[in-house]
């Protein structure tokens, strides 16, 4: 067990809630108790294993990893002809295993994004968000924790 637990350099479980379903979904809420049945956008080396966790990195140097959310979320509403923003929460259950231990190990960012497409990123100090020639841009539209 610890051989598969050190194998997964980078495990991210969202939980929005409580509610003790598989997934949910309404216009603006989703919820995700492992990540089988959560129908992501999955890029690079991300996958989920069949007990649902999903993994982002792995041992590989320099390699990049994505799940996003596959359906647009509203962030703007207008009702009766005001125009107001979302309010969210999130909450994040995940794991960071260095290869060495005493050296740095993967990072991870919670982004949203207008797009999914980051297949020409770069891991390291992009966190797989950036790369060399579009970072500090001021057209990006990114916000990312």
């Amino acid at each position: 067990m610890a051989t598969v637990l050190r194998s997964l350099c980078c495990l991210i479980i969202l939980h929005v809630s409580n509610i003790p379903l598989a997934f949910y979904q309404d216009e603006n809420r989703f919820l995700y108790h492992g990540f089988n049945q959560a129908n992501l956008h999955l890029g690079g080396i991300a996958e989920i294993h069949r007990n649902g966790l999903l993994q982002l990195t792995n041992l590989s140097n320099y390699q990049v990893g994505s799940a996003f959310h596959r359906f647009p979320l509203n962030f703007n509403t207008t009702s009766s002809g005001a125009t107001s923003s979302l309010s969210f929460s999130t909450t994040f259950v995940f794991a960071v295993v260095p290869q060495e231990p005493h050296k740095g190990g993967h990072g991870i960012a919670f982004a949203i994004s207008p797009s999914m497409d980051f297949t020409h990123t770069l891991s390291t100090q992009y966190l797989g968000l950036f790369n060399d020639s579009n970072d500090g841009r001021d057209g990006n539209r990114i916000f990312a924790v």
